[in-house]
């Protein structure tokens, strides 16, 4: 296997993110069940 086949790891990732929206463009949400808990801060942080 090639080494463009392979997977990113979460920090090559977590840095490629940053790079593209700085510290606080983004959030990374590991369990889609806390969406519903997390989206009205997300929507204020959008927003303001």
């Amino acid at each position: 296997m090639g080494r463009s086949s392979q997977i990113p790891s979460a920090q090559i990732i977590k840095f490629q993110l940053r790079n593209l929206y700085g510290e606080v463009g983004y959030t990374i949400i590991d369990d889609v069940l806390c969406l519903p808990e997390r989206m009205p801060a997300i929507y204020r942080r959008l927003t303001t």
